[in-house]
């Protein structure tokens, strides 16, 4: 929500003001599952709104970037089959075994 944003900002500017906090950057990341091109593209518009709200704030110093977060493999991904034809547990630690032993 812009409102919220905004008034995060400001909170964020009297902080900086009092000497409370020193800010090195701002990241901006999607909602968790969000992924693919819209999501990047609304990030994108996020940052620069954030960057033009800085800058009304006098704060157009502070660097403001996006993460997107690695998509997770699907359950049927190839990488997720077992090995052994057993099947995997996913709390079971990993073990690599020697064949040549």
């Amino acid at each position: 929500n812009r409102t919220d944003d905004e008034l995060g900002l400001v909170m964020v500017r009297a902080l900086v003001e009092l000497g409370a906090m020193h800010v090195m950057g701002i990241v901006i990341v999607p909602l968790p599952g969000l992924h693919g091109h819209a999501v990047r593209a609304e990030l994108s518009a996020q940052v620069a709104k954030v960057q033009s709200m800085l800058r009304d704030l006098g704060m157009g110093h502070i660097r403001v970037g996006m993460h997107m977060p690695p998509v997770p493999p699907s359950p049927r991904s190839p990488d997720l089959a077992p090995q052994s034809g057993c099947a995997s547990r996913t709390d079971a630690p990993s073990v690599v075994t020697d064949s040549a032993s």
